[in-house]
This record gives C-alpha cells, structure tokens and sequence, in this order.
C-alpha cells in the first residue's frame, strides 16, 4: 500500500490556519449582523433618522470627536409649554376704490380739450374733458330767440283779448236793452275766445322753446365734463380730436375714489361655515360685525399698516366656484392702496393657552406626525402627535404632548428611537426663528 503520510512540519501548521480561518468567518458573521439590524431598523422607522453626512457638517448632532460609533452626541431639547399663539387664514383679494366711477360723455361730439393726465389726482367738480360746441351754441342762441318770439306772440295775444273783453262788455247791455243786434254781441264774444285760444296756444309754444332751450343749454354744460368725486384718474381711452358718445363702449376715462378701499376676495363654502358658525348674531351681517380685524398683505409682501373690517357678503355660493365673495374695508388716508391692484386677506385665528412646538421638531412617517420626546436616561423615544394649524414656524399641538415634556428640537433627521443623547436644554422661541420651519 502506498501512502502519502503528513509530514511533521504540515501537522504542525494545520491547527494554525483552521484558528485564522474561524476567526475571519466570525468578525464576517458580526459585520453582516450589524448591518443587517441598521437595515430592519431603517425599515421599521420609515426612514426617518438615517444620517445624513451632508447634514453633519456644522449643525445639531456633531459629537465633536473621534468616539466613533456609539459616541453620545449633544443634541437641543425644549421643554413643552402653554402659550397664546395667532394664525393667519388667508385668501388673494382685488381692491377697489369705494367710487371706481366712469367718466362717459353724455353727448355726441369731437374732443376739443383734455384737461388731464393718467394717474393725476382731480377734486369733485374738476374739468376733465372739453368737446367742440359750436353746433351746440348755434342751436341753443335759436332757441332763445324762439322764446322771445313766443313771448311776444302772448303778448299780442293777450292784447286781443283785452281788447275783445271791452268789446263783448260794451255790446252786452246794448243787446239786452234791443239796441243793437245780438249777431253784433255773438262775433264779439266769437273773437274773445280766438285771442283766449291764441293766448294758450303761445304759452304752450313758450313752454316748449323753454324746454328745448334748457336742453340745449344742458348739451352746452355736457360739453364741459367734469369729475364727480375726488380721485385719480385712470386710463384715458380717447385723445384729442376722437368722436365721442354716449353709446361707446370704452369710458374716456375713470376716477377712483380711493379714501376708502374695498377688498373683494372669496373662500369655500366650508371655510365660510366654519368662520361663520360660532360667531354671534342671528343675521349674516350681524354675524359679520363681530369679525376680529382683518389685516391685508401687499404686493411685495409687506402688512399694510392699518387694519380692516368685514362688512359686506354677497351672501349667495357660486354654483361656478362653490365660493362666497366677501368684501373687507380698510382707511386709506395716504393714498397708498390703489384701485385694481391686488394683495392678500388674512382673517386671525386666535389660540389661548395652546401647546406648540418649532416646526423643526417634527417629522412624519406612514402618514402620521412625530417628534422625538427625551425619556429618563437621556433617551429619545418616538411620540405620535396631532397638530391643528401652523403658524410660521410653529405647529399648534392638539394631542400628545404635556406641560414639561422633553422634546428634541432639531436635528430629528439624525437620531433613530432610543438614541441616547447629551441634551442641552434651549429655548423653543430661539430654534423657531433660528431654523427654516420645514418638516425634517
């Protein structure tokens, strides 16, 4: 038989490479344990708390040496507390001067004169515009004249009649005493009521030369248009020389009254029911009166100094929308809020004695809001929470937190539940004006 026996030196070297041999396929088995349990954790968490390395650098959560894994990390906790807070519904608006009134001619005629510029500011009664009038005043130098002419034929009339009334007084006794014919009493009497009829039929002649003279005099004023209200002027639709009526279909111009604006802006039939629902008053516009003020938001972004109130509703829902047009008013004493342009309502909220939190605190997953709470043991667990509204950056808590718990206030994107962390305690008022107010 022919064997090939181990030497010596290979027994000798075989226990050595099966030690190594273990001891690599054990630290493998740790490796892919370890991962194996950061996986199912970031699974079970809905992703939430995985670091993030370009989150690292600089911010909540940098342990600040080299502890490597496990090294506890120093993180800013709040403690939770009762305060009033005020949010903000708001909704897009048009505003409108309290007279938007449009400037129109009330005759035909060619424009003779523009006494005005765009975006002037004009007083009541102020000339805006002068048409050609030289047809005008041919007709109404006619229809004076047409009156004296009339007024004069009353006056001859009326000479008639004097003279036919001495006539029938002197006949009449003549007659009844059988002097004269009575055919003689009848053609005087017959000429009395002749001049009587002339007389009516020239005051009727009068009546109607006064009254085209006073139109005619009417269509000389017209030729002179001048503002209703004091305001700015807006665009102006003709120049010099444009054939202008009553039937255009473009105003010359308009003026908007603008010491008081109108803001016109429309909210869901919800909204409006919720709004509405508790307020006091039995009518609608009761209900109305007893809005808090309103405040309005400009076009570049800013809070116009003053505030408004409500104080009409169209009190119908488009079928169109689903919507309710509202209007709020607000003083515009310096002018500063024109006609046509647009800004934002915002109808206060108020919140008495409401828990809140930075909005930096929280964070979601499967659809439900969290924040990291601190447990005996510096510990962080995770704490469902309901929220009701936000406000800037905070979020108004209904449920799930109490007076004096410990929550983490930034940096929830970097710990997982039962992180052990260093707390350093802060102040909630400086996280929320310090950190953007976004979910992490």
């Amino acid at each position: 038989m022919n064997t090939n026996p181990l030497t010596c030196h290979q027994v000798k070297q075989k226990p050595y490479a099966i030690f190594s041999l273990f001891l690599v396929i054990t630290l493998f088995s740790l490796i892919i344990s370890s991962c194996g349990g950061r996986q199912d954790w970031e699974q079970e968490s809905g992703g939430q708390g995985s670091w993030d390395s370009s989150e690292s650098s600089g911010d909540w959560g940098d342990s600040g040496d080299a502890g490597g894994w496990g090294a506890v990390t120093t993180y800013p906790v709040f403690e939770v507390s009762k305060k009033d807070y005020t949010g903000y519904n708001s909704y897009p608006a048009n505003i409108e001067g309290i007279q938007d009134i449009e400037i129109r001619a009330k005759i035909g005629g060619y424009i003779q004169d523009i006494y005005v510029d765009e975006g002037q500011f004009v007083k009541k009664g102020q000339p805006l515009f002068k048409l050609e009038a030289n047809a005008i005043a041919q007709n109404t130098k006619a229809s004076g004249a047409a009156i004296k002419a009339e007024e004069a034929a009353i006056s001859t009339a009326l000479a008639r009649v004097s003279t036919f009334e001495i006539e029938v007084n002197r006949l009449q006794p003549l007659v009844d005493k059988n002097i004269v014919s009575d055919i003689q009493l009848q053609t005087a009497q017959a000429n009395l009521q002749s001049a009587k009829a002339q007389v009516e039929s020239a005051k009727a002649r009068l009546n109607q030369a006064q009254s085209t003279h006073q139109g005619n005099r009417a269509n000389e004023n017209y030729t002179k248009i001048v503002s209703p209200v004091s305001g700015y002027v807006g665009k102006l639709n003709f120049r010099l020389g444009s054939l202008v009526g009553p039937s255009d279909v473009l105003a010359l111009t308009t003026v908007s009254n603008t010491k008081e604006v109108y803001a016109y802006f429309s909210i869901s039939e919800r909204e409006f029911s919720t709004l509405t629902k508790h307020k006091q008053g039995k009518s609608l516009a009761e209900k109305l009166k007893t809005f808090p003020t309103l405040k309005l938001q400009l076009a570049d972004g800013s809070d116009y100094p003053l505030e408004g109130k409500m104080d009409a509703s169209t009190g119908k829902v488009s079928s169109q929308t689903g919507a309710i047009q509202l209007r709020a008013s607000f003083d515009n004493p310096n002018l500063v809020l024109l006609s046509g342009s647009n800004g934002v309502i915002k109808i206060p909220t108020f919140y008495k004695n409401q828990i809140a939190i930075p909005a930096t605190a929280s964070f979601e997953t499967q659809g439900q809001t969290m924040v990291y709470k601190l447990i005996p043991g510096d510990t962080l667990v995770g704490n469902p929470i309901h929220i009701t509204d936000k406000i800037d950056r905070y979020f108004i808590v209904e449920s799930g937190l109490n007076v004096g718990d410990k929550v983490l206030a930034q940096g929830v994107s970097k710990v997982y539940p039962y992180t052990a962390i260093k707390p350093e305690m802060v102040e909630m008022e400086n996280i929320a004006n310090g950190f953007e107010a976004t979910f992490k």
